[in-house]
């Protein structure tokens, strides 16, 4: 599908603009000067500008044009230039990866480079992930950036600009680079997104004063000739097709870069897919972050929840994350057990606790009258067979069934009987054991209408036969 509008035509002005500028935590994060002769004063009026009014609608629609067209027909996919074609061990979904140089008459290579990635989140939410970078994700992603800072931004009903600017490390033999980059993101109509890059001073943005004092500061600077971006979603996935023309103001040819290249690029991937996670997992304030909507903390609210159902049943290798991370996805997505209570509920519950109560209490009742009957059917029945009454043991209060916790109740009750079958000394005459003497107590407690009345007229007629 092509580029739609931005928003605004020829006759009328922008509408529903919104301008921000870098916010205060990540300025705190990257702790950027700003009283730094050639950065941009944000604290200051003047810099709070419309970035869409130093641009023409015209050289927008022109770069979001270019930009669809290289994605769709990038010129280098081919055989020769293939430099990756493999599984990450991060997720098993191909990379692939072209490198082509070509010269350029000052003697330095002009760098093409197109990439193809699956990854496991919407759109959307890849976007949001760009758009709210801070430098230390950027230098978890990429140990060669030495310093990354986001400018400003505008947003407007469906399209974002925002200037940021990186300076590399020396990689092999080529120094540090800086690099000042006008990105123009626009949301398509089916939810799939699109992306151009070029160096500010490649843009309409170096005729403003402030934009052309920050190209001028920089040191060693590189140049994006032009940069390209889409996301689609697909089965799940999104498919991320990425494309970058720079010069490097460097001579270095393909035969030294392209181990260093082929490993650079799959680092560089599977770190961002766990950045990307962390992002997902641990972002709670939605408000602090840069997006279209007016309502936009709920909007990302919905957008995460969707990402993270997303990730969980994603090809994902949770073994390589941290795994306190892992534990906070399962906290996130996992639905309430059926037996917790909530609001609606608690009325119901509380009746049945109070008759659970109630049939617990006719049990332990039932069991107490049970227990008392068979002690004195135990009492009279030792009494007829030796002839005067078993001395019985004084029971600790401390020690009876009601006084103890519900699940051991009844084998304290068959504990004191075992103790209690014990016939005791007579006359001063060594003990007597009658082994045949067995309280009822060892057998099943019976149902209430099985008195114990009955099972001891059934012992002594045994007895006499």
């Amino acid at each position: 599908m092509g580029a739609v509008c931005c928003g605004f035509n020829n006759t009328e002005e922008p509408k529903s603009i919104t301008i921000t500028s870098l916010d205060e935590r990540q300025r705190k994060g990257n702790k950027v000067s700003y009283s730094k002769p050639g950065t941009l004063d944000i604290e200051t009026a003047e810099s709070k500008r419309n970035i869409f009014e130093l641009i023409s609608k015209e050289e927008l629609e022109a770069g979001f044009k270019q930009g669809e067209e290289i994605i769709a027909k990038p010129g280098i996919n081919q055989t020769p230039n293939l430099l990756i074609d493999e599984n990450l061990k991060i997720i098993p979904n191909a990379l692939k990866f072209w490198a082509h140089l070509d010269d350029l008459p000052n003697g330095c290579k002009l760098h093409h480079y197109y990439s193809k990635l699956a990854l496991p989140f919407t759109p959307e939410f890849i976007t949001a992930f760009s758009l709210n970078l801070t430098q230390a994700q950027v230098k978890k992603m990429d140990d060669s950036i030495d310093y990354f800072e986001l400018i400003d931004y505008s947003v407007n009903e469906n399209t974002i600009i925002a200037v940021t600017k990186t300076v590399t490390k020396k990689i092999l033999v080529v120094s540090p680079k800086s690099f000042l980059v006008f990105r123009a993101l626009r949301k398509l109509d089916n939810g799939n997104f699109v992306e151009f890059q070029k160096s500010v001073e490649l843009t309409g943005l170096v005729n403003d004063s402030h934009f052309k004092h920050l190209v001028d500061d920089l040191k060693n600077a590189g140049e994006i000739h032009f940069g390209a971006e889409s996301t689609e979603f697909t089965n799940g996935e999104s498919l991320r097709q990425t494309f970058t023309k720079v010069d490097v103001k460097s001579g270095v040819g393909m035969a030294l870069l392209k181990s260093m290249l082929k490993t650079r690029i799959k680092t560089y991937n599977e770190n961002l897919i766990k950045q990307m996670t962390e992002f997902l997992v641990k972002t709670e304030d939605f408000s602090s972050l840069i997006w279209f909507d007016v309502d936009k903390a709920e909007k990302l609210k919905q957008i995460f929840q969707t990402n993270l159902m997303l990730l969980k049943n994603s090809k994902l290798n949770f073994g390589l994350l941290d795994q306190a991370l892992v534990f906070s996805l399962n906290e996130k997505t996992t639905k309430p057990k059926e037996d917790e209570l909530d609001e609606s509920d608690v009325g119901d519950r509380i009746e049945e606790t109070k008759e659970e109560n109630i049939e617990t209490n006719g049990l332990e009742s039932q069991i107490e009258k049970q227990t008392e009957t068979a002690e004195q059917t135990f009492e009279e029945d030792t009494k007829n067979i030796l002839g005067e009454s078993a001395e019985k043991e004084p029971v600790n209060a401390l020690e009876t069934p009601e006084s103890l916790p519900k699940d051991i109740q009844m084998d304290s009750v068959n504990s004191q009987s075992d103790e209690s079958s014990q016939a005791k000394p007579i006359n001063g005459n060594s003990e007597v054991t009658v082994e045949p003497l067995r309280s009822h107590l060892h057998d099943e407690v019976k149902p209430a209408h099985m008195t114990t009345a009955n099972n001891g007229k059934k012992k002594r007629k045994n007895r006499k036969n």
